[in-house]
């Protein structure tokens, strides 16, 4: 949260428009603009970013800026300054751009010619002047990571004969790649792994980022993009730990409007570009919600992550219409012709939890009583029409009543609308640290 010192250090030096929310809201200092206030810093997150120019970062560097007897720059921030003066030289005096060198591109990647050249890769020469700083980057691809208005964050070097292929200069902080490729756009933008994978998204039309592997952290890429995103990571075990990372971070961001692609097993966007099918695969994959990834996650990797916790999380998390929804698809293959109170169980086992278990025997019984007229009475009686839309949709009803179980259906439902109401009785902060153990 910033202070009020600080508020007002940024009131004194911007020019303040009004709040919004946790916003502050000033006209961007960054770029000439005298009537459209684009400008807005979260107050609890303590970044800023344009959303014009694409102009971003945390808050201490504007107080550095504008109050540096207060907020003098440490030593971390002077040698990424240093760095990056050094990675500017390097890359607009050292390295090459001729075409026949970056030929091995086309050929061995696939990415046409009109993505080359809006990458704006070089290639760096074995050259002996080039400072130990970055010697790492001799005889590699130079692949420059912009901001959205062209500004240096860092550079990536690659090449498919040195090894590692892919090396980020040290002391730098990992950016996300394509910024200045995707430029500002309201509509999806894809969120891949590698820089090779982001340029085939290009290539096929699509919008997209690179995270460089889990170098960039989910909330960076939240921050500079509010429009929906799509994930597609690689189909190996890194990719998939990944997919899992970042919806189990969109959901804790209430980011429901983003979407994931699982991709096929050691499959990934450029392998796929190079057959010409990612641009098949990306249309007619079905697109997850995050939800569902941390849901399915959790049953085939239950040695990592508890699926009750993370039925527990998802239920406080989720607006009450998603949670309904997902679930519903789940426990409608335990339905009876009759109504019966069917203990779900994952793999047989019940938990020893009894938050978990009995969540998932009333949700059953729920479900069971939505096959009749009688039984979605007693729903509607507590639960809102919308509320309950998806489950009364999915689920067809039969004949019958639900006269035997009326007090336990009574009971249930008070129970749940308890659990999804009252966030504070639950064991989330449990989940949240595994997971958090699990991003490490």
């Amino acid at each position: 949260m910033l202070s009020d010192l600080e508020v007002r250090i940024l009131l004194d030096n911007l020019r303040f428009v009004g709040r919004e929310g946790k916003y502050l809201v000033f006209f961007c200092p960054f770029h000439p603009d005298q009537h459209n206030p684009n400008f807005k810093i979260h107050t609890e997150k303590r970044v800023y970013r344009c959303f014009r120019c694409g102009e971003y970062g945390p808050v201490i560097k504007l107080l550095r800026q504008f109050a540096p007897h207060l907020y003098p720059p440490d030593e971390k921030e002077k040698e990424e300054i240093e760095k990056l003066k050094i990675l500017e030289d390097v890359y607009h005096n050292r390295a090459i751009d001729d075409r026949n060198v970056l030929r091995e591109i086309y050929e061995r990647r696939r990415i046409s010619w009109t993505t080359i050249e809006k990458s704006k890769v070089k290639f760096l020469p074995d050259q002996k002047d080039i400072p130990d700083d970055v010697n790492s980057l001799k005889r590699r691809f130079i692949f420059p990571v912009l901001s959205f208005n062209d500004r240096l964050l860092n550079v990536v070097g690659w090449s498919p004969y040195v090894k590692p292929p892919y090396v980020l200069v040290s002391q730098l902080s990992p950016k996300p790649y394509g910024l200045h490729l995707v430029g500002k756009t309201e509509n999806e933008v894809w969120v891949c792994e590698g820089v090779m994978d982001s340029l085939s998204f290009v290539d096929c039309g699509l919008p997209a980022v690179a995270t460089l592997g889990g170098g960039v952290h989910p909330s960076e890429v939240f921050s500079l993009f509010p429009n929906p995103l799509v994930y597609s990571f690689d189909g190996d075990r890194a990719g998939k730990r990944y997919t899992f990372i970042w919806s189990f971070t969109a959901v804790k961001e209430k980011r429901f409007h983003d979407r994931v692609i699982v991709l096929p097993d050691q499959e990934d966007p450029n392998s796929l570009h190079q057959r010409e099918k990612l641009f098949e695969v990306t249309e007619k994959s079905r697109k997850f919600t995050p939800a569902e990834i941390v849901f399915y996650y959790s049953l085939k990797h239950e040695d990592e992550i508890s699926p009750f916790m993370v039925i527990q999380f998802l239920a406080f998390q989720l607006p009450l219409t998603h949670f309904l929804d997902l679930y519903t698809q789940v426990i409608q293959k335990k339905l009876k012709n009759k109504i019966v109170l069917p203990l779900y169980t994952l793999n047989g086992s019940i938990p020893s939890d009894y938050i978990s278990e009995q969540l998932l025997s009333d949700w059953s019984l729920i479900c069971s009583a939505a096959t009749t007229f009688e039984g979605r009475e007693v729903i509607l009686h507590y639960f809102l029409p919308s509320e309950v839309k998806p489950l009364l949709d999915n689920i067809p009803v039969k004949e019958g009543g639900c006269r035997g179980v009326k007090p336990d259906l009574r009971a249930a439902c008070k129970r749940v609308l308890y659990l999804v109401r009252k966030p504070q009785y639950n064991k989330f902060r449990e989940l949240i640290e595994t997971v958090k153990r699990l991003e490490v």
